[in-house]
């Protein structure tokens, strides 16, 4: 029974260590990107006929593919490279 508040606590310890770990695996990376990239993204976005005035957010997803939130958080769409060609899709 001595033993007990210590292994209470190395297990709450664990579950906290083992959840973060979870949550850094699913993170994604909001990137800093030039002005160049954000119009060529904005013109992408456009040509897949979408709307995009304004880039809010650039996320590069573990995958390789990017997300990107528009027009005040109102759009996100996700950019594929398939095969070397890009495919913008609108996420609902």
């Amino acid at each position: 029974m001595k033993y007990l508040p210590l292994m209470l606590t190395l297990a709450a310890t664990s579950l906290v260590l083992s959840s973060q770990s979870v949550h850094a695996k699913i993170e994604q990376t909001n990137l800093e990107v030039s002005a160049e990239m954000e119009n060529a993204t904005k013109a992408l976005i456009i040509a897949s006929g979408y709307s995009c005035k304004k880039i809010d957010a650039f996320i590069q997803q573990y995958n390789g593919d990017y997300r990107v939130v528009c027009n005040g958080w109102k759009y996100s769409y996700n950019i594929e490279d398939k095969g070397g060609t890009y495919i913008v899709t609108l996420n609902n």
